[in-house]
């Protein structure tokens, strides 16, 4: 294995491999964090993390389809599931009836904000042992694998 404490002049693919590798086994942490909140409610694989995502202005969900890269019937299903659990509320647009924006109940900011900060807990312990250049260097690598696009 490569070592992250090594001074890189330039990223190799096996620096890139294991930086990624960090990544993805955060990413399963932070999937087994949510389950809970998944199941407490009823929600499904994308429930919990639809909530921050609705939070920091994903309101329309043909914005939630296309961050998922899913179906609109798909986040209609999981749409429903976070309006009866009363964690969301469907509002229709002013100007057009046929969209809706979604927002956070009172609930649903509360389920949000606890799981957004467990979140950030695990993500803070997987890369604590990075340097700030290697964590620069690994927020860079995500942003250029599509997470800005997104947005």
């Amino acid at each position: 294995m490569v070592s992250a404490r090594k001074n890189h002049k330039s990223v190799t693919p096996e620096y890139t491999a294991y930086l990624l590798h960090t990544v993805g086994v955060t990413a399963r942490r932070m999937l087994a964090i949510v389950e809970p909140i998944n199941q407490q409610y009823s929600l499904g694989p994308r429930g919990a993390s639809m909530l921050t995502l609705i939070d920091r202005g994903a309101v329309h969900p043909a914005q939630l389809a296309e961050i998922y890269e899913v179906g609109r019937s798909l986040i209609t299903a999981e749409i429903n599931r976070l309006l009866s659990a009363k964690l969301v509320v469907r509002n229709e647009s002013d100007g057009d009836r046929r969209r809706t924006t979604l927002s956070l109940t009172p609930l649903g900011k509360k389920v949000s904000a606890d799981s957004f900060k467990t979140i950030l807990k695990v993500v803070d312990t997987s890369l604590a042992r990075y340097s700030d250049q290697e964590r620069n260097l690994l927020l860079t690598m995500l942003i250029d694998l599509g997470g800005e696009s997104r947005n």
